[in-house]
């Protein structure tokens, strides 16, 4: 049904996109890839790693002052060790979104390592949509909703796309690309899109 279309039957639209935004958009391809870079969350993690250090730094250098006080060097190294896992973590963690004449491909890295494909003949619908991510998901990143809002993977933001799947199981992916998402959604024929 797809794989017949023709660059003919692309909106203008597509080549202005293409111009506005750093992405990769071809006349039959919507890619993107988003990290978690926001940069509130990266000084919060640092004041924790340095409050952490300073803390460890106390410990082993002037415990005696302390006495029985004192935390033990040993819990602040492994608390050090587990901020910067959580820092590592974050920063290798990304979100792979493709759209192409197959379907949907999505990767939620390094919990999803590989490409998940869903084909256009399991999706009921799908929809850019505005969201609430702590409403309704709980906050950002492989996120399950409640009151049957599915599963969310996000990295920032409050526009997604949702996928409908015939099982009437629900999937929102994160996107930074509302209109190219809008025009890439629209030329594979899914035209009814909300705001």
């Amino acid at each position: 049904m797809f794989a017949s279309l023709s660059i003919l039957q692309i909106p203008n639209e597509v080549t202005a996109f293409r111009g506005r935004y750093d992405m990769e958009m071809t006349m039959n391809e919507f890619t993107e890839r988003q990290h978690f870079r926001q940069p509130l969350l990266w000084i919060g993690l640092g004041v924790a790693d340095c409050a952490m250090l300073f803390l460890g730094w106390n410990s082993l250098f002037h415990s005696a002052e302390y006495g029985d006080r004192a935390v033990p060097f040993a819990f602040l190294l492994i608390i050090f060790c587990v901020l910067l896992g959580v820092n590592a973590l974050l920063w290798f963690m990304s979100l792979d979104t493709r759209i192409d004449t197959e379907g949907i491909h999505y990767r939620f890295t390094p919990f999803i390592p590989k490409y998940r494909t869903v084909q256009w003949t399991e999706l009921r619908s799908v929809q850019v949509r505005h969201y609430r991510p702590i409403v309704e998901y709980g906050g950002w990143g492989y996120r399950i909703g409640v009151f049957g809002a599915g599963q969310a993977l996000n990295i920032r933001g409050t526009v997604g796309i949702q996928l409908v799947f015939q099982s009437g199981k629900r999937l929102l992916l994160g996107t930074q690309k509302e209109d190219d998402a809008r025009v890439i959604l629209t030329h594979f024929g899914f035209a009814q899109l909300m705001q």
